[in-house]
């Protein structure tokens, strides 16, 4: 028998590296005899629990991850992501641009420019102290304010540091931390400033409309702001890549029925009245009586809405929709007009007007002018009798009258775009109905706007009809202007009856009446003097303090033109005819021709000159004034008035050039 091998010693299983030594208790299930290969060598069952045990804790260990990165992935992705976006990508709210308010020839009022916001990547900012030293004096905002800002800021947050930065700082200021960066926004520039602030009114910081139209259209005016994600770099330097998230929507245009031009005209002439008299405040407006359209609105003392800080709250008021008054004798065209309406007197109808004194119950009624025989009811509007109206409304009745008065629409609002219009009054005055009612009746115990006063005005010289006041033409969408719509006109008189006022008024103007002052040459003119005297704060109407009025038209038998004109508490020469009337000739002889209203009669003589600004024909320029080239409408107003210069303007736009007219005046070219 060949000699039996001896057995291989078994090699050092890769188990062993786990610490297993040991003999096999009990072969594997795949180690019994019906598969082992031979020679192949046993493994113990402790060994394979072992192996079991760390394959179990790898399984373990991948479903952890697993779950984890299914967590990072679904459950918190998209807040990393926008974490790690934030580390090199901002989103800016790109302000959508606010829409123009434009004249009644296009042209800007009010316009919207881009200016830059300085802004702070707190996370990213270097030593708060440092850079408060340094950027302090570059935005003109004291140090130790501007470190609290800083060190008080949260995490994560971008606060505003600065607004309206001028671009020739802007690069200084990024140069002193990565963390500093600019956002866009617009900034609200007003061309013709402190000349159409009271209907235009202003905004706040963040571009919402504060007083004004401006309040008022907030909503269409303001758009919809957009997004944008800015990329840059680990310097913080801005990359060029940008992405719109969404897009901006711009307001729409506003086009009003002010005309720059004569909203102008009607300032300056206001202005040097108020000036002159030295007067408290004053208030004018300019209307065609065919449609409502008002063509300037203007009151003393204004403001420039590009400056709000040297402005005052009695400056901001727009004086002819908030201040209800007592109006005087302008209120009488409104007395007769309803008595001649109703047939109750007729132009010649006469009334004894006492001697210029006149005991009703307890009360005493005066007239300026005493006249010894009576009056024919012309006469009394040409004179502006207290007696011969008051006995007119007395003849008229309450009831009557007041109902009149009511289709004329004193008493309510004119709902002319204003948030804070004042509606006026008419007292209930059926305890004392019959003083009461002559006392209405030359315009005293009631209170009326002067809105109120041109809106019913327009209804007596233009035929009847009471238009509604519109100060805004309508808005532009798509490059087409969509009206506003507006009510009909409503009939308040006879036509015939508007007529006869017409033709009784333009005696006011006349030698005979008491306001010579308005009279255009080349054109006829109607209107009506007012002088209330003020009521005392401890009663009656005791002292010097008056309400100077004049309301005009142009011409008498088809008006184009209808103006009020109010002086509040002038001093010296007070009456109507003397403060106010003057202010309605001036504007009314530059506007007609821009109305396309030409001269009824030949004019041979030109205008005469306009007291203001006497040039030195010897001087080929004036030294100082070129200071006001490239300015802005406004600023250059400002500048001239403080030296007491009330200049011309025309064109539109920045101030050109300066020259002297025939009328030696300084006038203002803009382009």
């Amino acid at each position: 028998m060949p000699p039996t091998k001896k057995p291989r010693a078994a090699k050092s299983s890769w188990l062993s590296l786990f610490g297993s030594n040991q003999k096999p208790r009990s072969p594997l299930p795949s180690q019994s005899r019906f598969f082992r290969r031979p020679g192949m060598p046993a493994v113990d069952l402790a060994s394979g629990k072992r192996l079991e045990f760390i394959l179990g804790i790898f399984m373990l260990a991948f479903v952890v991850l697993a779950i984890r990165s299914l967590d990072l992935a679904l459950v918190q992705g998209s807040k990393l992501r926008e974490r790690a976006e934030s580390q090199y990508k901002k989103r800016v709210v790109v302000p959508a641009n606010r829409g123009r308010f434009l004249d009644r020839r296009g042209t800007p009022l009010a316009v919207s420019l881009p200016v830059k916001t300085l802004n702070i990547d707190i996370d990213r900012m270097g030593n708060p102290t440092q850079l408060a030293r340094q950027l302090a004096p570059l935005i003109d905002m004291p140090e130790d304010r501007l470190a609290q800002k800083l060190r008080s800021s949260k995490p994560g947050s971008y606060p505003v540091l600065k607004r309206k930065i001028a671009p020739d700082m802007a690069e200084r200021i990024l140069a002193l931390d990565s963390a500093l960066y600019f956002t866009p926004e617009m900034q609200r520039f007003y061309p013709i400033g402190e000349v159409a602030a009271h209907v235009l009114g202003f905004v706040d910081i963040e571009g919402k409309g504060v007083e004004g139209l401006e309040r008022s259209f907030n909503k269409i005016l303001e758009g919809k702001s957009g997004l944008r994600v800015i990329s840059h770099d680990r310097m913080g330097r801005p990359m060029t890549e940008a992405k719109t998230i969404d897009p901006t929507k711009p307001g729409l245009d506003v086009v009003l029925t002010i005309d720059s031009t004569i909203q102008y005209i009607a300032y300056r002439a206001l202005l040097k009245s108020v000036t002159q008299h030295q007067a408290k405040a004053g208030m004018a407006m300019a209307m065609d009586p065919r449609d409502g359209r008002l063509l300037a609105m203007v009151s003393i003392p204004s403001y420039n809405p590009n400056n709000l800080a040297d402005s005052k709250a009695e400056s901001r008021r727009n004086r002819n929709v908030t201040d209800a008054y007592e109006p005087g004798s302008t209120f009488k065209i409104f007395t007769v007009g309803t008595a001649l309406d109703l047939g109750v007197v007729n132009p010649d109808t006469r009334f004894d007007v006492e001697h210029g004194r006149f005991r009703l119950a307890d009360v005493v009624i005066r007239d300026t002018h005493k006249e010894d025989l009576p009056m024919t009811v012309t006469q009394i509007l040409q004179k502006s009798s207290n007696i011969g109206a008051a006995k007119i409304g007395l003849q008229t009745g309450h009831t009557r009258q007041l109902d009149y008065l009511q289709r004329f629409g004193f008493g309510k609002a004119t709902n002319l775009g204003f948030t804070y219009e004042a509606s006026g009054r008419l007292p209930d005055i059926t305890h004392y109905v019959t003083v009461g009612l002559a006392n209405r009746s030359f315009g005293q115990g009631i209170s009326v706007t002067p809105l109120q006063i041109i809106t019913a005005g327009a209804a007596i010289v233009n035929g009847g009809l009471l238009p509604t006041a519109r100060l805004v033409e309508g808005v532009i969408r798509d490059g087409q202007l969509l009206a506003k719509p507006q009510p009909d006109p409503v009939r308040v008189m006879k036509t015939e009856t508007s007529r006869t006022m017409r033709h009784i008024l333009a005696g006011v103007v006349g030698p005979e009446g008491t306001a010579p002052q308005a009279a255009i040459e080349g054109y006829t003119v109607g209107g009506k003097t007012g002088t209330a005297q003020k009521a005392s704060p401890t009663g009656g109407y005791g002292g010097r303090h008056y309400f100077s009025s004049f309301m005009g038209f142009v011409p008498v038998e088809t008006p184009r033109l209808i103006m009020y004109v109010a002086i509040d508490e002038p001093q010296g020469l007070y009456y109507g005819g003397q403060v106010a009337a003057p202010v309605f000739r001036e504007v009314a002889q530059e506007a007609l021709p821009m109305l396309a209203a030409l001269p009824e009669i030949p004019v041979d003589n030109p205008m005469p000159p306009i007291e203001g600004y006497v040039f030195d024909p010897e001087r080929k320029r004036q030294e100082g004034f070129d200071a006001l080239i490239g300015s802005s409408l406004g600023e250059a107003l400002e500048i001239l008035r403080g030296q007491g210069i009330i200049p011309r303007v025309t064109g539109s736009g920045l101030v050109a050039r300066h020259f002297q007219n025939d009328q030696h005046e300084l006038v203002l070219e803009l382009k």
